[in-house]
């Protein structure tokens, strides 16, 4: 700033002709490593009010459209009532204490295309409190509440809500895993390997072989509830490792619909509820 004063001021002494580097101010710059992605794109943010070099969401795009069944544009097509998964950045946070001194939030979730409020109520909120703080990229389900010429998510746990982050969005929601074999190709060892590897994580998820002869014939085999997995980063790399990159595809489980009950009456009772001043926080 100095020296553009400097450069713009039209009166100049003959002692500044004669010495224009003595009054002239360089200021020294800091030896300085690059700031990674997260860190510029939050300061273009908050500086610029936008993103210039790129988006946080994007290296989650291919997740984001697996898991989500809306954004915050096509959410309005959404019925009233029904319910809403999309991901996006926490921009904004207000908390709020119920008459009971219970801690629950309304948060602003940001996405590539906009943003939308979204009530995270005490149950939920106790157990997805860290998620909203962490500035990570999260999934969330609830269900639609539109009022008022106004569209927001309602996160009542006993009914299917949910906060995750984007890393954890596989393991929440996939409903089946297809493990593709190419029998022309297939080590005497490997499916022993496999189902011992897949005994290794059980849960809820059924998983499917495909026996594949290529240019031939498919075989797609059920494998029975004792290879059930729990679905996760541990169980993808394990896979990965044993059968290579693309052996394996998961199916997501869809959004699935509940019917609205006393949601209205339930989002009514808390909002009359709140009591003390709002705590306005950045995510």
């Amino acid at each position: 700033q100095r020296r553009q004063k400097e450069k713009n001021d039209p009166q100049m002494s003959l002692f500044e002709m004669a010495a224009p580097a003595v009054l002239s101010y360089e200021p020294p710059m800091p030896e300085m490593e690059e700031w990674d992605d997260t860190l510029k794109l939050s300061l273009e943010k908050e500086v610029l009010g936008l993103y210039i070099t790129g988006h946080p969401l994007d290296r989650h795009r291919e997740a984001l459209e697996k898991f989500t069944n809306a954004d915050t544009f096509s959410i309005k097509d959404i019925s009233d009532g029904a319910p809403a998964r999309i991901g996006g950045i926490v921009r904004t946070i207000k908390h709020h204490r119920t008459k009971k001194g219970e801690a629950m939030a309304f948060i602003t979730l940001e996405d590539f295309k906009g943003s939308v409020e979204m009530v995270v109520f005490p149950d939920l909120f106790a157990l997805a409190s860290h998620l909203l703080e962490s500035q990570a990229p999260v999934i969330v389900q609830g269900t639609l509440k539109k009022e008022e010429g106004s569209i927001k998510l309602l996160g009542f746990l006993d009914q299917g809500a949910k906060i995750v982050s984007v890393e954890d969005a596989e393991s929440t929601w996939t409903a089946s895993i297809h493990i593709n074999l190419d029998i022309t190709a297939l080590e005497p060892n490997t499916l022993e390997n496999l189902k011992d590897l897949l005994a290794q994580h059980p849960g809820p998820c059924p998983s499917f072989l495909h026996l594949v002869d290529p240019d031939k014939s498919e075989v797609i085999i059920s494998l029975p509830d004792s290879l059930k997995v729990h679905f996760g980063r541990n169980l993808s790399r394990s896979i990965t490792n044993l059968l290579g990159h693309g052996a394996f595809s998961t199916n997501c489980e869809p959004v699935k619909h509940k019917e609205p009950e006393h949601n209205g009456k339930k989002f009514k009772k808390f909002r009359n509820s709140l009591t003390g001043k709002t705590r306005k926080s950045r995510a």
